[in-house]
């Protein structure tokens, strides 16, 4: 009986891992292997797709002149290196609302690149075990490179938006989905002289390569014996909080753990909230029922 047992709770382990998810397609049919570092879900490769995720074509510019006049989403690829190191697109195309990644993914904001980073170990070592080792993607020395984490950059160098493109093998340069301004963005950079992971703004306008990570899942729990959900997610005027009942209080921090947003409410269902005016980002809602039983959700403000 034990060993009849054993051999289904094994079958059963094979199962669920030959069942969990390792790769993720884009709009164009393009497979993404997938690779989990802490608690997030990244893509291992570059994204390559020409269409936002509901099928509309991105815009391909190749002529120089043509590209530094861009103010909408677009992308190229870096000449003579094809689909090698990926699309390089301009954070127009990072920023539209259509998603240049796979439905249920995004492109990385500023505050899960620093998740990131810190999961790693800070700035000062996270390129390292980015980077993929050797010079097969990077020019030398690249000796720092470890890849522990699985993440698997190329030095893809970026297009400028005068539209020249510079540093194939000596740069790698990563969008993040947070603007700084009307004109710049940030990005992470790294380089094969050293294993420090730069994070800095740049113009929007310049083409940079994209990696894409997994969207929360949508907030689900126990509320007074039903289930709760938190949607949309992502979202970008609101969120919803449905079959919450009675009396509840609600707080919305960010990524570093601020408080940001408080609210009570009484009786009401479903509960909107406004969060237009929220920076684009990570969040967790907590809310407090009349059993003053605490629940929590993760969204995401695009």
């Amino acid at each position: 009986m034990e060993k009849t047992s054993l051999l289904f709770l094994v079958f059963a382990l094979f199962a669920f891992i030959s069942n969990a998810q390792t790769t993720v397609s884009d709009a164009d049919g393009n497979q993404y292997n997938i690779v989990t570092i802490g608690t997030q879900m990244w893509t291992k490769e570059n994204l390559k797709t020409t269409k936002y995720s509901d099928g509309t074509d991105i815009d391909l510019v190749e002529e120089n002149n043509a590209w530094s006049n861009l103010v909408t989403g677009s992308y190229c690829q870096y000449p003579a290196y094809g689909d090698t190191y990926g699309n390089l697109y301009n954070f127009y195309a990072v920023a539209d609302s259509r998603n240049i990644c796979p439905t249920g993914w995004h492109v990385a904001t500023y505050d899960e690149w620093n998740t990131l980073t810190t999961y790693l170990g800070g700035q000062s070592v996270a390129a390292s075990k980015l980077k993929e080792a050797g010079t097969g993607h990077w020019g030398e020395p690249n000796t720092d490179a470890t890849n522990e984490s699985g993440f698997t950059a190329f030095g893809g160098g970026y297009r400028k938006y005068d539209g020249v493109f510079y540093n194939i093998l000596d740069e790698g340069y990563f969008w993040q989905g947070t603007e700084t301004g009307d004109s710049y963005a940030w990005y992470s950079n790294m380089d094969p002289s050293s294993g420090y992971l730069y994070i800095t703004d740049n113009d929007k306008k310049d083409g940079m390569s994209v990696r894409c990570i997994k969207n929360p899942d949508t907030g689900t729990g126990n509320c007074n014996n039903q289930t709760f959900e938190l949607y949309p997610n992502p979202a970008q005027e609101f969120i919803i909080l449905k079959n919450i009942a009675g009396s509840i209080s609600v707080n919305i921090y960010n990524i570093a753990g601020q408080l940001i947003y408080k609210g009570n409410y009484d009786g009401e269902s479903p509960v909107i909230i406004d969060i237009s005016n929220f920076e684009k980002g990570s969040y967790i809602v907590k809310f407090t029922d009349k059993q003053n039983n605490i629940h929590e959700a993760d969204f995401i403000k695009i």
